[in-house]
């Protein structure tokens, strides 16, 4: 006896959990992805799901860390009943083959989770057929029958999962944090921003001198530093390159751009073009 909880990608099964032993999901969703239906067997109203079709939950499975090349790391030396999978490619190529059906329910063959459902998905996505099929997450009957609350499934990410990007200045961080909204908004959850406004630190120098404050207080986020593609931001980018940064801190600098290869300056030597880029390419 019991209350299922699924994952599906169309008719198939990718993960259940039962009761008390289940898989967290959500951060695969964002709350806007909370549809209700009307249940065709029952005819039972509002019961809510999670729904998002699959190419619009690559782009989070990447940042969530699954993307193609980690998983070929991954598979190098995994086992799997005595069998070790020695060839990532074949296992590509297999996944490229297959087309998840709408035609009849059935499941994906992994009742010991012994491949990550995640992995799965992603592995599926390679097949371009595949990407418009939604995937569902079924946690209504979960809730409703008590063996959990609505807002462990429903909720914003957590820190852990999320990346912490510092900038020069707060606005910045405004303007990122607008084209996130509005370029990228599938993933824009993703992304959180320190308050440059208020930390001890100003300016691009100050950049520099919270990262080695993150460092010294042993950050464990995600975390970018963004220099503003000029001189000093140049200059400072490499010197905090130069910190030894541990493996979740990586530095940049806004990015060089085909606009500012021949960009009309004014200097001692009159009006003309020049490229402006690692020079005096602010936000």
């Amino acid at each position: 006896m019991g209350t299922e909880i699924t994952l599906d990608l169309g008719n198939l099964n990718i993960n259940y959990g039962k009761n008390e032993g289940w898989f967290d999901h959500s951060p695969l969703f964002q709350a806007q992805d909370v549809k209700t239906y009307i249940d065709k067997c029952t005819g039972e109203h509002g019961k809510e799901v999670y729904i998002r079709k699959l190419r619009e939950v690559v782009p989070r499975l990447e940042l969530l860390g699954y993307s193609i090349d980690s998983l070929r790391r991954d598979f190098v030396g995994l086992v799997v009943v005595n069998n070790k999978c020695v060839n990532f490619q074949k296992i590509v190529n297999v996944f490229r083959r297959t087309t998840v059906s709408n035609a009849s329910r059935r499941y994906y063959d992994n009742e010991e989770g012994i491949v990550d459902p995640w992995i799965v998905l992603r592995l599926l996505a390679l097949n371009k057929v595949n990407l418009d099929i939604p995937l569902t997450w079924n946690f209504h009957d979960w809730v409703e029958n008590g063996w959990g609350n609505r807002d462990w499934i429903v909720h914003d990410l957590p820190d852990a999962e999320r990346f912490l990007l510092l900038t020069e200045g707060k606005s910045d961080a405004d303007i990122l944090k607008k084209a996130f909204a509005l370029l990228r908004p599938g993933v824009a959850d993703f992304f959180r921003f320190a308050d440059m406004q208020n930390h001890p630190f100003k300016g691009v120098g100050g950049l520099h001198d919270f990262c080695r404050g993150l460092m010294s207080v042993g950050n464990s986020n995600f975390t970018l530093a963004i220099y503003d593609n000029d001189t000093v931001g140049m200059a400072k980018m490499n010197e905090t390159k130069k910190l030894q940064l541990p493996k979740n801190m990586r530095v940049m600098k806004l990015p060089d751009l085909k606009d500012f290869r021949r960009f009309t300056t004014l200097g001692t030597n009159g009006e003309r073009k020049e490229n402006i880029n690692a020079k005096a390419v602010a936000i």
